[in-house]
C-alpha cells in the first residue's frame, strides 16, 4: 500500500467527526470548524463551540452556552437554537440521538433524547445514575461503585429510563482482586479490580475490567463468561487494557497491550490466540515494547501507529497470526496517535495525533 499526505489540519482538539461530504472538529479556542472531504478546504466556522454532528444536510451544535444550534451544513447559515443541553459524544440509535449531562452544583444527570427527524429533543429526564451507554429507546448502563459514587467503579446496572430504576446489577467484586504492578522498584500489591469501559456488541455488553474481560447478557445481567490475565507470572503480570482498547470483527473480539496480541470469541470468551508480537526490527532496531494499546480493524488487519525512537510508522497486524507488517513511515506526525483516532474511509484514511494535528492521507494499492 501506498500512502500520500494530502492536508495537515492543525489545533483539532480532541474529537473529529466525518460525513458523506464534510469533516467537523473542533480546536482548541472552541471553535467549530467545517471542512469540505473533497477539496479538504474549509467551509465555514462557528466559535463557542463545544461539539457536534451531521444529521442529513444540517450540522447540529453544542454551544459553550448549553444550547443546540443547528445549521446548514454546506454554508454554516443558521436554521434554529435550541435551549437543551446535549452532551457529545452520546449515542445514536434507531432514529434519535441519546446523551446525558450533569452540572458541578447538581446531584442528578439529565437524559436526553433527541429526535434526528425532526431536529428536536422528544425527552429529557432528571436520572439519580450517570449515563454511560444507552441499550435502546427504554434502558441505558449506569456505572457505580458500592460507595455509590462513579468513580473507580465496580458495578454496572441497567437503568430503566421510564421509571429511573435499576432492572439488575452486576459487581465484580466477586471475581477478586488482581496484582497491580507499579514499577520494578515496587513490589506487587493485591489490590480491588475495577471498570474501564463498556460495549454492546452482537447483543452482548462487554465490561474491560482490570486484568479481564467479562460479558453480560443485557436483558437479566447475567454473567455470560469472562476472561482473567490476573497471574502471578512477572512476565505476563503487565497485560492490561485501557478505555477503547477492545475492536471488535468477525465474532472476534481483538485487543493489544504494549507487548501481547489477544483474539477471543465474543460467544464462549474463548481465547483464540494469545501471542507476544513484540522482537520485531524497524531501521535495524528490535522493537521490545510500544507506547499504546488497541487496534484500528480495517480491511480483516488490524492498524496501531508505532514508536521507535520518536519515529513513527503505520503498523498492520495479522489477525490470525499476530504478525505485524510496517506500512509506512509516518514523518509529519507529530506525537503518538491512539487505536481510536485512525479512521479509514474508502481510499483515504485521517489520523490524529495527541498534539492536535489532523492528517488526511489518500491510500492506494
Amino acid at each position: 500500500m501506498k500512502y500520500r499526505l494530502l492536508k495537515e489540519i492543525r489545533d483539532c482538539w480532541a474529537r473529529f467527526w466525518i460525513s458523506e461530504k464534510h469533516i467537523l472538529y473542533i480546536d482548541t479556542e472552541y471553535v467549530l470548524h467545517c471542512i469540505s472531504k473533497e477539496k479538504l478546504q474549509q467551509n465555514w466556522e462557528i466559535g463557542n463551540s463545544y461539539g457536534g454532528f451531521i444529521n442529513g444536510q444540517y450540522a447540529i451544535i453544542e454551544l459553550v452556552s448549553h444550547e443546540i444550534l443547528i445549521v446548514n451544513v454546506e454554508n454554516g447559515s443558521f436554521v434554529s437554537k435550541l435551549s437543551e443541553f446535549l452532551n457529545f459524544p452520546g449515542e445514536f440509535y434507531n432514529g434519535c440521538y441519546y446523551s446525558s449531562y450533569r452540572f458541578e452544583n447538581e446531584n442528578m444527570s439529565t437524559f436526553v433524547q433527541f429526535d434526528l427527524k425532526t431536529n428536536q429533543v422528544c425527552k429529557k429526564q432528571k436520572t439519580e445514575f450517570p449515563v454511560v451507554l444507552v441499550l435502546d429507546y427504554t434502558s441505558y448502563l449506569s456505572w457505580t461503585n458500592d460507595k455509590g459514587n462513579e468513580y473507580h467503579p465496580n458495578v454496572v446496572s441497567k437503568i430503566n429510563i421510564e421509571q429511573n430504576s435499576i432492572t439488575w446489577q452486576y459487581s465484580i467484586s466477586d471475581l477478586g482482586p488482581y496484582l497491580e504492578f507499579r514499577s520494578p522498584l515496587e513490589p506487587l500489591e493485591w489490590v480491588e479490580r475495577k471498570i474501564y469501559d463498556l460495549y454492546l456488541e452482537n447483543g452482548i455488553i462487554f465490561a474491560i475490567i482490570s486484568k479481564g474481560i467479562v460479558a453480560l447478557d443485557p436483558e437479566t445481567g447475567k454473567q455470560l463468561w469472562w476472561v482473567d490475565f490476573n497471574t502471578t507470572e512477572m512476565e505476563t503480570v503487565f497485560f492490561d487494557f485501557q478505555p477503547y482498547s477492545l475492536s471488535f470483527a468477525d465474532g472476534k473480539i481483538y485487543c493489544r497491550d504494549w507487548h501481547e496480541f489477544l483474539s477471543i470469541s465474543m460467544t464462549t470468551g474463548e481465547i483464540l490466540l494469545r501471542k507476544e508480537y513484540i522482537g520485531f526490527e524497524v531501521s535495524g532496531k528490535v522493537v521490545e515494547n510500544t507506547k499504546n494499546s488497541g487496534l484500528k480493524i480495517h480491511n480483516g488487519k488490524g492498524y496501531f501507529v508505532l514508536d521507535v525512537d520518536a519515529e513513527l510508522y503505520l503498523v498492520s497486524m495479522n489477525l490470525e497470526t499476530a504478525e505485524v507488517k510496517i506500512e509506512t513511515e509516518l514523518p509529519d506526525v507529530k506525537d503518538q496517535v491512539h487505536a481510536e483516532d485512525i479512521y479509514f474511509e474508502g481510499n483515504r484514511m485521517y489520523l490524529r495525533d495527541c498534539a492536535s494535528f489532523l492528517y488526511v492521507y489518500e491510500v492506494t494499492d
